[in-house]
């Protein structure tokens, strides 16, 4: 055995030689008189396979273990960013001659350190997420394993950055050596100002709360309100600074002051802030006279209501149900294959234009009332963009925030306060709205609609907590509930029992042409105190009044997409297209599943049926026939086949939404919370009136989809936060909780009385119970003999909260 390192370096000096003077075919003789740059190139590695840097190609892609396809380029190379000799494995003195012939970036081959065979460096390139302890330290997940990063190398980027890293091994663990950040969450992050001269900040998400230098933007707003314990909106300068210069460090650039930290909501502001969205209102203007006026139809005596939450100020829709009588007379009949003018939507070959006597107020509206309708569904809507200009202050509001923004214990209203009370739907007022008229057969299939620009008002604001009392037969004196109104109680009550029946007819209708539908069920409210910490989560559950309403809000959307569709007016379109590419194979295996393992044979005649090259209204026919089958036997079963769906998003094209079961479907009914539904108002409005349509450009639907998406989880980074704080007191506390879905690792909750989400690890249940069973494709597992379920419920308690996770223990199996 050779004993000493300059006996080892003599050998690898000869093996070297003699490898270069052997004889060598394809590709590594080609490389044999390769430069430096050209052999990193060739040997770069990909996580999943050899994706060499070849000649003329600019950059390679990478797929890390959460399947995100990142990207590196020859600057990466040249610039010796991706060298392992850069990073040796240990300080001695004979590592240093040894660096420069010992090391390169291999294909896919394990290089021995010849001095130290301790060492053994696998060159393949991988990408991943580093977390950063506060200790310094950290690590990489890779796989089931995690890559720990010693402290010297983690110094040399910022938590949460995405790296390319080799891993090195010892006896007790796998060593990730960092070559490069690919990308990172580090551009308008929050930082808190620590220091002033010189100007300092400390990262409000970095774990080892380290001080950095920061200078300000030259168009930085409000620099003079900058002070000790300001919370800033930060990007940093250069992400590889201490990669490139090990004597460097990072510093930051301050984008925008957002406001003290002592300020109670400035987690709040921060959020908005970084998302460039406001969080307060300081758009002062008057709503201006509404300009469509004199075209509107009058229809303030149709006795519309609104059924919204009691506190609720923002009303921006009210519905009317009507009947057809027998003492409602047809006046004309029109040919409507003739009659090519007329402005509405069916496929009734014959329309009637009725004097009606129950109710006159409809006579205003001159109605085309196609062959065989019984009912008229009316809802109208309000008309907030009568009362601004496009592209003034009012306007540029409305399109930074898109919507308005339900965040957890914080509302911003899309729209300024003055225009919002003006065009706000509530009681006793004549607003600017429009009216939206379906006409529905005796079995409430729908069979037309029109709409009219027209003034309307609110007859009766009720909530859902009185209707729904009243429909469920717990009002002791409906009377006296519903009096106090412009509309007479009996009136209200006859309305609610319509717009009840209509209700029981849509669902009998959506079960017999196979379109079901699955309603928001539940909203929740956290209540925070004067120093904006949560006290309190409270789960709130819709009421029978919430699905009477939904039903008609997606008509009328649905019914506004069709229309725009068939008379070709520009519009902001909701597409959702059924199954997600990725999730094709799965759902054909669960379909499978649910035939051979619960005996659902009426599925037989769809397997292998729903795939890729079906047209978007195939798939819409299919979907909804499986998801009716499905239904019959179980909700977990479905809850399982929704969970294959993909995101539903913007167009400017028609174009199907499988989710709802329409062939069109746009935002219509909500434009003082919408800045979709302007543009969809503004376009109608523009038709009816034949004028010129306000064009929507790509950059504008770009903009909708991304902060639809940016809102969200806005929304739940603040629910986490919350969350935690709520959770943090309740710690070792027990609660009830409902499972919400099974896989192999655990078991998903929801509190029931916050609901919050939790998590149960499998592992936790093991040394607990004799026998353990898991079923994911069902939802089920089975402890001891016994079977759980989705929806099963449990009483558990809180072990641990941590990053935004709650863990609980099981208490029937884990409790001594």
């Amino acid at each position: 055995m050779l004993k000493d390192n300059k006996s080892l370096l003599e050998l690898k000096k000869q093996l070297s030689e003699q490898k270069k003077s052997s004889p060598q075919e394809g590709k590594g003789r080609a490389l044999l008189n390769k430069s430096k740059e050209e052999k990193n190139k060739f040997y770069a590695k990909k996580a999943k396979g050899v994706n060499p840097f070849a000649q003329g190609i600019e950059t390679v892609s990478f797929i890390s273990g959460d399947d995100k396809v990142h990207y590196l380029s020859n600057d990466h190379i040249t610039n010796n960013q991706l060298d392992n000799r850069s990073y040796p494995l240990c300080d001695c003195k004979d590592h240093e001659q040894l660096k420069e012939s010992s090391y390169y970036l291999c294909a896919g081959k394990t290089c021995t350190c010849v001095h130290d065979n301790k060492h053994r460096l696998n060159h393949t390139l991988y990408v991943g997420i580093i977390r950063v302890h506060e200790k310094g330290f950290g690590f990489i997940e890779q796989g089931e394993q995690r890559v720990y990063v010693a402290n010297n190398a983690a110094s040399l980027v910022l938590d949460q950055c995405t790296v390319a890293y080799t891993i090195g091994k010892t006896k007790r663990s796998l060593i990730g050596h960092i070559k490069t950040v690919i990308s990172h969450p580090y551009t308008r992050c929050v930082a808190k100002v620590v220091n002033l001269n010189p100007l300092q900040i400390i990262l409000s998400d970095d774990p080892t709360k380290q001080t950095f230098n920061a200078s300000l933007a030259s168009d930085i707003a409000a620099k003079d309100e900058i002070a000790l314990d300001s919370v800033v909106i930060v990007t940093v300068d250069d992400i590889n600074a201490k990669i490139n210069d090990v004597n460097a460090n990072f510093t930051f650039t301050i984008n925008d002051y957002v406001c003290s930290y002592q300020d109670p909501l400035h987690q709040w502001h921060e959020k908005l802030q970084q998302n460039l969205l406001p969080s307060v209102d300081d758009t002062i203007t008057e709503p201006q006279i509404d300009r469509n006026a004199q075209e509107r139809v009058d229809l303030t005596a149709i006795p519309f209501i609104s059924i919204d939450s009691e506190k609720t100020q923002d009303v921006d829709d009210l519905v009317y149900l009507y009947t057809i009588s027998e003492q409602d007379k047809i006046v004309t009949s029109e040919d409507l294959t003739k009659l090519t003018s007329a402005a509405i939507l069916t496929q009734s070959k014959v329309a009637h234009s009725y004097e009606f006597a129950q109710e006159c107020a409809f006579n205003a509206a001159k109605l085309l009332v196609p062959e065989h309708t019984q009912h008229i569904l009316a809802i109208a809507i309000a008309d907030p963009g009568a009362l601004f200009n496009f592209d003034d202050v009012v306007d540029q509001r409305a399109q930074a925030l898109t919507q308005t923004l339900y965040l957890p214990a914080f509302t911003v209203d899309m729209l300024p306060t003055k225009i919002t009370a003006t065009s706000s739907l509530l009681e006793n007022g004549n607003k600017p709205g429009l009216v939206g008229f379906i006409y529905l057969a005796a079995d409430y299939e729908v069979l037309g609609s029109e709409f009219r620009l027209a003034t309307i008002n609110n007859h009766a604001k009720l909530n859902y907590e009185q209707v729904s009392a009243y429909i469920t037969k717990q009002l002791v004196n409906p009377e006296q509930t519903f009096a106090n109104h412009q509309l007479a109680p009996s009136h209200i009550i006859a309305l609610i029992d319509r717009l009840y029946k209509f209700h029981l007819g849509r669902l009998a209708w959506r079960d017999l042409h196979q379109r079901t539908v699955n309603y928001s069920t539940t909203n929740t409210d956290y209540i925070i105190d004067e120093n904006s910490e949560c006290v309190d989560i409270i789960l709130n559950q819709f009421s029978i009044s919430h699905e009477v309403i939904s039903e008609c809000m997606l008509l009328i959307n649905s019914c506004a997409g069709s229309f725009y569709k068939q008379f070709g007016i520009p519009a902001i379109y909701n597409q959702q297209h059924g199954i997600k590419a990725n999730n094709l194979n799965y759902f054909s295996e669960y379909l499978k599943y649910l035939v051979e393992d619960k005996d659902m044979h009426d599925l037989v005649p769809y397997l292998d049926k729903y795939h890729a090259e079906l047209s978007d209204c195939e798939k819409l026919e299919l979907f909804h026939a499986i998801l009716q089958i499905v239904s019959k036997y179980n909700d977990v079963y479905v809850s399982r086949i929704l969970r294959f769906m993909d995101n539903s998003d913007f167009t400017l094209e028609p174009q199907v939404h499988i989710g709802l079961g329409t062939e069109a479907y746009i935002n219509f009914s909500s434009p003082i919370r919408r800045y979709t539904d302007i543009i969809n108002q503004h376009n109608l409005k523009s038709f009816l009136l034949k004028q010129p349509y306000k064009l929507i450009s790509n950059e504008l639907l770009e903009k909708l989809n991304t902060l639809r998406v940016n809102i969200k989880n806005i929304a739940k980074e603040l629910a986490v936060i919350l969350e935690t704080q709520y959770l943090n007191k309740k710690l070792n506390q027990s609660f009830t909780a409902e499972i919400v879905s099974i896989i192999n690792s655990g078991i998903r909750i929801k509190l029931i009385d916050s609901g919050i989400n939790g998590f149960i690890y499998t592992y936790r249940l093991e040394d607990k119970v004799d026998s353990i069973s898991i079923n994911s494709n069902a939802m089920e597992i089975t402890l001891n003999g016994k079977l759980f379920t989705i929806k099963d419920k449990i009483d558990v308690t809180l072990q641990r909260v941590e990053n935004g996770k709650y863990i609980f223990n099981w208490n029937e199996f884990t409790k001594k």
